[in-house]
């Protein structure tokens, strides 16, 4: 699979070459030859759907370090790559959003292909999309849309994400849930009075080992293991067993 860090060094350099001009001919008639560029105000911002988990993912302007992923209430998950691009002048021309379309259609055709024995109904036809591309904050991003935790682990496959593990679903009520149980406030709570709220709520389980930063959608409404929770809608975890409930 294609590495990352080179595709966000792509999108970088190709945002370079179409902010100087580079790359470009000029006609007689002063047009510009093979020019895609779309305009600076469009492509200096991530789509507005993903500003938002963006900067919830990075409130400082920079990526939380290590392993960081956003989990979706329909259980699909975020990997966000940032770069930090302090140009003036930015640009995302249709070259080289074909040249991440191209990297992702050959991941998912490879991925389909290692997984086709898995007859899963609720997986998207996609295990990666491209969820935006552009500018935010000072920083070049890349935010990739991964339809389950193994599409995420193959497509990043880099040693700093070894002995990391994420399973996300619905929490129903003839679940087992083992270990200890708090809510939010530090307060003991028993597992079966969990499973019990299943019948009028719907809970979401996130099982986790390894360090890991969990950006969320839903509120936290338990934890079980070695999890801090950082705020309301994120979480930390350092253990082989913990799990993350969420509302």
């Amino acid at each position: 699979m294609k590495n990352t860090v080179r595709l966000l060094a792509l999108v970088i350099l190709a945002a370079c070459m179409a902010g100087c001009g580079c790359g470009k001919t000029t006609n007689p008639d002063g047009s510009t030859a093979g020019d895609n560029t779309v305009s600076q105000e469009e492509s200096s911002t991530l789509e507005s759907s993903m500003e938002a988990i963006v900067e919830h993912m990075m409130p400082e302007g920079e990526m939380t370090k290590g392993v960081s992923v956003f989990v979706r209430g329909d259980n699909t998950m975020i990997g966000v790559l940032a770069e930090p691009f302090d140009k003036d002048y930015y640009a995302i021309d249709a070259r080289l959003r074909e040249m991440v379309k191209e990297d992702l259609e050959q991941f998912n055709e490879s991925y389909q292909q290692e997984t086709s024995s898995d007859s899963s109904d609720d997986k998207r036809e996609d295990a990666l999309i491209c969820e935006g591309l552009g500018l935010w904050n000072g920083n070049a991003i890349l935010s990739l849309g991964f339809a389950d935790w193994t599409a995420y682990a193959e497509y990043m496959e880099t040693e700093e994400y070894a002995g990391t593990d994420v399973t996300v679903g619905d929490l129903k009520k003839n679940d087992v849930l083992e270990g200890s149980f708090s809510d939010p406030e530090g307060t003991d709570t028993d597992p079966e009075k969990i499973l019990k709220e299943t019948r009028k709520k719907k809970y979401h389980i996130i099982y986790a080992q390894g360090e890991i930063s969990i950006f969320l959608e839903r509120p936290v409404a338990y934890v079980s293991g070695d999890v801090e929770i950082v705020d309301e809608y994120s979480v930390k975890t350092s253990g082989e067993s913990c799990v993350v409930i969420t509302q």
